[in-house]
């Protein structure tokens, strides 16, 4: 199955992104576009920071880090180019 990110608003306005449909094998696991990209998961923070304006949260042992947006524009910019890179590569989610 091609990563492919969905979007959706939380009860708080926060925008969010991500590949839901198999979620018992990591579909969604933070750090999937990272690999992807082959980047450096410190490098793919920066980038959601800098680039795409992610809102980052994390938990101490940096093990779950959750990303949303403020602006459905940022959130979709990224999502459209996540998932066009999964189409060009084929990559897979899970």
């Amino acid at each position: 199955m091609i990563l492919k990110y969905d979007e959706w608003q939380d009860t708080n306005g926060k925008w969010h992104c991500g590949d839901c449909r198999a979620l018992s094998k990591m579909s969604n696991a933070w750090w999937k576009p990272a690999r992807l990209l082959n980047m450096e998961l410190t490098d793919y923070i920066k980038m959601m920071k800098e680039t795409y304006n992610a809102n980052i949260k994390a938990t101490k042992s940096f093990n779950v880090i959750l990303f949303s947006w403020d602006k459905q524009a940022d959130m979709r910019k990224f999502k459209n180019f996540i998932n066009r890179k999964a189409r060009e590569t084929g990559y897979h989610s899970c």
